[in-house]
């Protein structure tokens, strides 16, 4: 879309430009540089955008104050107008025709990609949004999440859910974005929840499969896990497809069992020398399941596994060759490290999700 759209959706108009054609991406980052004109501050301001600088007029009463902020305010809350409207003559947005794969019927998924702007290479994700359906409440999270973490390529509103379709930053650190998207959460105590990244348009359905199904088994699993290993507070949620990915996986497997045999038991799926350590554990009170569990995140690293666990080295070294002794298997063998590593997550499946045991 062009400026000059943005700037009439938000009642405000060109007085000058500084800087290209201004060419800009919906839900672009928009941020103010510079005081009002001195001249008449409550009607003149200069806007900051990645195209270059504009000095915006706008109607008196939009503008409060002697900087351009109330001109930035109007012009987020015009871009998630903008974003969320649905297209004249059609009875669903776009991104939902390409949600649901109903765009083959009228326009070619490469059109329609067009129309939303999707540029080919970069990289998109899906963010939904449920819990709170306040207008003004999603139009400040969109503006967070367009400015801080990555601008919202397009947006809708289905049903209980707000959908956005974003750019996912490849070069931002996963750990900082985290935390971001859980602020946003606790500040407009909305559950989120997170697909993966993927390149294709054809991929968005997917994409959105992904982040559904991270809310589905998040909330079954009253899953703060992600949240308090962030430090995350409670005001709201972040489900991350990458946290539940393994359980999708697992619940595949059920559903073959049930199918192809008629029997959904996961435990044919564990390694069975599991069983053996998770009995010793409720015989002697011990918690070697624990911590094996975490031998194997911290890729059979002694040294490592103590300073998780705030033990001494010689502790988890004495740990390890106790479950070796209970198993009658090499941990450093990789193959069976990896079977141990899957048949723990169809443990946290079954406890989690399923709420039932394995053994």
């Amino acid at each position: 879309m062009t400026f000059g759209r943005l700037l009439k959706e938000a009642g405000l108009t060109i007085l000058n430009v500084q800087g290209g054609d201004f060419e800009i991406e919906l839900g672009m980052p928009v941020t103010y540089a510079e005081e009002a004109d001195e001249r008449n501050m409550d009607r003149i301001s200069v806007v900051k955008t990645d195209a270059g600088t504009v000095v915006a007029a706008g109607r008196k009463e939009a503008l409060v104050g002697e900087t351009a902020e109330p001109v930035c305010e109007a012009l987020q809350k015009a871009q998630f107008r903008l974003l969320m409207r649905e297209p004249a003559g059609h009875n669903e947005s776009l991104l939902d025709q390409l949600l649901e794969g109903n765009y083959r019927a009228k326009r070619s998924q490469e059109v329609l990609s067009r129309e939303l702007g999707l540029m080919p290479g970069k990289r998109y994700r899906i963010i939904r949004v449920t819990g709170n359906d306040d207008r003004e409440d999603i139009g400040a999270l969109y503006s967070l999440l367009s400015q801080e973490i990555g601008s919202i390529a397009a947006g809708t509103k289905r049903k209980k859910e707000i959908v956005f379709l974003q750019h996912a930053d490849t070069d931002a650190e996963p750990d900082v974005q985290n935390r971001l998207l859980l602020t946003a959460a606790d500040a407009h105590r909305v559950e989120l929840s997170v697909s993966r990244s993927a390149v294709r348009p054809r991929t968005i359905p997917t994409l959105y499969r992904q982040a559904c199904a991270a809310a589905r088994f998040g909330r079954a699993a009253a899953a703060d896990k992600d949240r308090d290993e962030l430090g995350g507070k409670r005001g709201g949620h972040v489900f991350f497809y990458d946290s539940y990915m393994f359980y999708q996986v697992c619940e595949t497997l059920q559903e073959y069992g049930e199918e192809k045999t008629g029997n959904s038991e996961l435990m044919y799926f564990c390694e069975p020398s599991l069983g053996r350590l998770l009995r010793y554990d409720r015989e002697h009170g011990t918690s070697l399941m624990d911590f094996l569990r975490c031998y194997l995140r911290c890729g059979c690293n002694a040294s490592k596994t103590a300073e998780k666990l705030y033990m001494h080295r010689n502790t988890a070294l004495s740990r390890v060759d106790r479950i070796k002794t209970i198993l009658k298997r090499d941990l450093e063998d990789p193959e069976y490290c990896e079977r141990m590593i899957f048949s723990f997550w169809i443990l946290d499946y079954s406890s989690d999700y399923l709420k039932t045991e394995v053994f």
